[in-house]
């Protein structure tokens, strides 16, 4: 949750701060300005500078706000001071967890001794030869372009938000798509469009073409709740980092890492994250926009290629399946969770048919036949609206919890919960307990 608390600033006035799960945003520095200047607008009954509106009652679900990099970083860690290297079977250990929320337009900064080493920034026009930027707000001119990008790409979003005085935060439509290879950097407006360009969609839905960024699956499900894409072969950057540089397992000890730590730990640059990452991103873009969108989506593109040239010298064998996200699979149930699925013979006294019992038991039984989350997320709703996440996983451990002699597998169960990263913080302990005490095993 999120609220919003009065302060002093200097010279005794009236400034603010969000306060959150992961910290407090402190508004009264001088580079939160003009954010406290809107939260107060809103609070004090007048329209914030520039539009938008800020909440003051603020009871704001943080997962649905578009968390900043810095942020990301904080997932992770939420129970600081008890973090502690990996429990759970090796085999796992790798996978990605990937989160069910990105980032928000609200800015926060790690405490000075979590900034790693300084860095000179991150120019994408700096690279030989350098990217062209083409910034597009016609669906056809779009279509006509993204067929010319050339293998691998990198993929970002970005999106407005804004903290209403009643019913919290409102999460805006996708409102910019950032796609790049290595001569060009498209900065896709789909706001100012009628219509989801066509080859925009079948680009990102094609399990034929890499897709990096950070978070990436959440870019994926939030371009699913928006538009209805699938997206396909999204590479969870530093998942797919954990496989090639055991360094980077060390030094971190978590396959979702922000992009800022990315960048400084493999490019030794800085990836600046001014205030312009709380822009509204529907509007007409400007020059600091554009830039940020380009560098943000070009230094994604840019580790990947490090990753991939670093996995063939060492010879390193890569396994996608732990750093690639695919929710068309989900969907039709066809990514490997490593179930047994089952027969209308074979199908175990304790399962109930689908849509049978209390909500808790249908979604194990989805779970149990092999359908991927994001399809159980959809048939205990409706695709327009579909369950949360974080809702069916918890669903799914309380049947297990309550009955202990209902089958399962502890590697696909693992599997599934570290799909979402609060879920896993909540759920490793009795997880790592269950495999301890030998449950999951064979299917039981």
């Amino acid at each position: 949750m999120v609220r919003v608390l009065r302060g002093l600033g200097s010279g005794g006035l009236t400034k603010f701060s969000l306060s959150y799960e992961d910290g407090v945003i402190d508004l009264t520095t001088p580079e939160n300005d003009a954010l406290s200047a809107a939260v107060g607008a809103q609070v004090m009954g007048r329209r914030p500078p520039g539009g938008g509106s800020v909440t003051s009652s603020a009871r704001v679900d943080s997962r649905r706000l578009k968390k900043t990099d810095s942020l990301k970083e904080n997932e992770d860690t939420t129970k600081q001071g008890t973090s502690r290297g990996p429990k759970f079977p090796s085999a796992l250990a790798s996978r990605p967890v990937f989160t069910n929320y990105k980032s928000s337009g609200v800015a926060t900064k790690p405490p000075p001794e979590q900034q790693g080493p300084s860095y000179p920034l991150y120019d994408y026009a700096e690279h030989i030869p350098k990217p062209k930027v083409i910034y597009i707000t016609d669906e056809d001119r779009a279509n006509e372009m993204v067929p010319g990008l050339n293998g691998a790409v990198g993929l970002d979003l970005e999106w407005p938000f804004t903290l209403e005085r009643i019913g919290g935060a409102k999460e805006g439509k996708v409102a910019l798509v950032q796609l790049c290879d290595a001569d060009i950097i498209l900065l896709i407006q789909v706001s100012k469009m009628k219509r989801f360009p066509e080859k925009v969609k079948e680009l990102i839905e094609s399990s034929k073409v890499p897709k990096a960024g950070v978070n990436i699956r959440n870019d994926g499900m939030k371009l699913f709740r928006d538009y209805g894409i699938l997206a396909s072969n999204l590479v969870e950057l530093g998942a797919l980092a954990c496989q090639v540089d055991e360094n980077f397992v060390s030094t971190f000890r978590r396959p979702i890492v922000s992009l800022v730590k990315v960048v400084s730990y493999f490019l030794h640059k800085t990836l600046d994250k001014g205030p312009v990452r709380m822009s509204d991103w529907s509007k007409d873009l400007t020059r600091e926009q554009m830039k940020y969108a380009s560098n943000d989506v070009h230094s994604g593109l840019t580790v990947y290629k490090s990753l991939m040239r670093t996995a063939r010298s060492s010879k390193t064998q890569l396994m996608p399946e732990r750093y690639t996200a695919d929710l068309a699979g989900e969907l039709r149930g066809s990514k490997n969770t490593g179930l047994i699925c089952q027969t209308g013979h074979d199908r175990d006294s304790r399962t109930p048919l689908r849509g049978e019992g209390p909500l808790h038991r249908q979604a194990y039984t989805l779970w149990r036949e092999g359908h991927g989350l994001l399809d159980i997320c959809i048939r205990m709703r409706d695709q327009a609206n579909p369950q949360s996440e974080t809702v069916v996983i918890s669903y799914i451990l309380r049947a297990l919890n309550e009955d202990p002699m209902l089958p399962f597998s502890i590697e696909a169960l693992t599997s599934l919960v570290r799909l979402d990263s609060s879920s896993w913080i909540y759920h490793r302990d009795t997880i790592e307990r269950w495999a301890q005490e030998g449950r999951g095993y064979n299917g039981r």
